[in-house]
């Protein structure tokens, strides 16, 4: 469970950025919260609101990054810089992450990381056991003077060799590092990973999200038919969707060191009226029934696994009435029994008729700097007011300045 994840130093935000999905025991939160084994309850669900520019797609572009390095960042070139920007007028200093979540056994994880896009100053991990105390997994430092890391790993059974530890890429993490000696050092972070449509989200791309979508459902056959069922329910014209395999080219024979390349997916939609049945491509199909299919790849992946989706424009497109029940997905343990989350940005300010102020943060720009802060740390705001009457009323801050 995804308890939170803070940042500064990115994008357009300077100051330390905190995305909590806690809950004390006294938030008055209706539907969409769990309990991790260690007793603390979380949110399922956090509307990321604000005005065009003002920095909601950062949010979620920070928690991508730091899942993306933790697990993946061996991957990348050695001579790539890291994959973000630090506010333009802080291009010199480095940048702050900080991640925190429970696992599945109930272990409770407290990772860190300061870096520049060139190289690692800092990264630690700590843990605290289901029973027990904060204690040390490893923490790596850099060293200018001896050009190499300094790292101690106190709380790792099969430890890297030090010759090894102190050259670990300035680009990479160390845990991923790890992993390609095959060292567990972080069970609770290995496995972390979130699902997001981040990459695709512009109109150019619609094509290559539409057949990622197709190629995830059709590898998931169980996911494709809740899709199937729930598209069905959302677009009255429609009465079931198909996966068709598309022609490709083939790489080179075995033989010749290559394989052949496995079909790309595409979705077609199935209309019925009383005499025919029509197979249409999805590229005409209403732009709120493509959206949902894109969607559902990944909020229907994230509530078959647990994985955190975090999902940048969530209601772009999509009709005003899919919102809740595809919401609804995250809060009813039948269709989330895992314990999912939802973070996902937001224009349509409806949505805070749903939530209470803990489920909410609020996105402000001002000269050229981004700040956020949760609804419950509003002054003067109760958990009982009317979020959606507030927020519209100018009360709460964060809305366009026009």
């Amino acid at each position: 469970m995804l308890l939170s994840f803070s940042f500064s130093n990115f994008a357009s935000f300077v100051e330390k950025t905190d995305l909590s999905l806690r809950l004390s025991t006294r938030d008055p939160v209706i539907g969409w919260d769990r309990y991790a084994l260690t007793s603390q309850r979380a949110s399922t669900v956090v509307a990321i609101v604000g005005a065009n520019g003002a920095g909601k797609s950062s949010v979620l572009k920070a928690g991508s990054f730091l899942a993306w390095f933790i697990r993946e960042s061996f991957a990348a070139d050695p001579e790539a810089p890291l994959p973000f920007h630090p506010h333009m007028l802080h291009t010199k200093e480095p940048s702050r992450f900080e991640l925190e979540l429970v696992d599945d056994d109930g272990t409770q994880w407290f990772y860190n990381l300061v870096t520049t896009t060139t190289q690692v100053q800092q990264e630690t991990l700590r843990k605290r056991p289901i029973q027990g105390n904060v204690r040390s997994v490893f923490a790596r430092m850099w060293n200018s003077k001896a050009g190499a890391y300094v790292v101690s790993q106190p709380g790792v059974e099969r430890r890297l060799p030090p010759s090894e530890a102190a050259k670990v890429r300035p680009n990479a993490s160390f845990i991923s590092v790890a992993r390609q000696y095959g060292l567990d050092v972080a069970s609770g972070l290995q496995g972390f990973r979130i699902t997001s449509n981040l990459k695709t989200g512009d109109a150019s791309s619609e094509w290559t999200a539409l057949t990622e979508a197709a190629d995830h459902f059709h590898q998931a056959p169980e996911s494709m038919n809740r899709a199937r069922k729930l598209l069905t329910q959302l677009d009255l014209g429609l009465s079931n969707v198909e996966l068709v395999a598309m022609e490709t080219t083939t790489t080179p024979s075995p033989k010749m060191g290559g394989s052949p390349q496995r079909p790309t997916y595409y979705p077609l939609g199935i209309h019925n009226s009383s005499t025919n049945t029509f197979h249409l491509p999805f590229a005409w199909e209403s732009a709120g029934t493509r959206a949902a299919f894109v969607l559902l790849r990944h909020l229907l992946d994230a509530l078959a696994t647990g994985t955190p989706a975090l999902i940048d424009e969530f209601d772009a497109t999509l009709h005003p009435h899919m919102v809740e029940p595809i919401l609804r997905l995250f809060d009813r343990e039948e269709t989330n029994p895992h314990g999912a989350q939802l973070v996902f940005t937001v224009q349509s300010p409806e949505v805070l008729s749903l939530l209470k102020p803990a489920q909410v943060l609020f996105v402000e720009k001002t000269e050229c700097m981004s700040t956020a802060y949760r609804g419950d740390e509003i002054r003067g705001l109760k958990s009982n007011d009317n979020l959606y009457g507030k927020y519209m009323a100018g009360a709460l801050g964060a809305v366009p300045h026009l």
